[in-house]
């Protein structure tokens, strides 16, 4: 198991956990500060949390929901971390980067009936099409969607401007995310940039397009 499936299932434990009871509620009844259990509850941590705090939430006292039990958080801590290497990380942002580019282009072959691919240079974005003459560039955001703090999308927000400011000689720019938090980030913040631009949100387990949203 790789860190990001072990942080999924302590999340996804971490919300039966807590049940039905606010944020709140629970916090009176752990002993764990709000703000820790909102970010155990969003996997919002950079590094796996000590058992100590899964025994707090899992004391009787505690009124632990759905019968999670702290035996069920140590079997999670005690598998295994698989470690990527800097070939397997690699190896990963292709398969991620592929991914998006079969979306996309699933998405573009119902949207144009004729387009062409422009080749990739080193200054453009992920995907670079021409249409009737008109160059719409694609740049892919990928981003764990356990992640909602909207702190985390600042320096990311601020990437994609810069990108669409140094190609600024297409006539469309397309920023395609898979995390919804950060699509609804993106779709309230200020472009006023002079290029027209439109976020994409995508969905893997449908392999499709879920929404997108024309920026002003």
């Amino acid at each position: 198991m790789n860190q990001l499936d072990k942080k999924k299932e302590i999340t996804e434990l971490v919300k039966k956990c807590i049940g039905d009871r606010s944020i709140t509620a629970a916090s009176m009844d752990t002993g764990l500060s709000r703000n820790k259990l909102q970010r155990l509850k969003t996997g919002v941590f950079a590094k796996i949390p000590p058992l100590e705090d899964f025994a707090a939430l899992t004391n009787k006292n505690a009124n632990p929901q759905n019968g999670v039990t702290l035996d069920d958080f140590k079997k999670i801590l005690e598998m295994p971390t698989i470690q990527t290497d800097k070939a397997a990380r690699k190896k990963s942002g292709e398969m991620i980067e592929a991914r998006f580019l079969g979306i996309i282009i699933s998405y573009l072959n119902k949207k144009y009936n004729s387009y062409t691919i422009v080749n990739r240079s080193s200054d453009r974005a992920d995907l670079t099409i021409m249409v009737d003459g008109l160059t719409y560039c694609y740049q892919f955001i990928h981003m764990s969607p356990y992640i909602v703090n909207p702190d985390k999308f600042s320096n990311i927000i601020d990437s994609c401007i810069l990108k669409a400011v140094k190609i600024n000689a297409c006539d469309g720019f397309n920023i395609v995310c898979n995390n919804h938090s950060l699509y609804e980030a993106m779709i309230n913040m200020n472009w006023k940039i002079g290029i027209k631009a439109n976020v994409i949100l995508v969905d893997y387990e449908t392999f499709s397009v879920v929404e997108s949203f024309t920026l002003n």
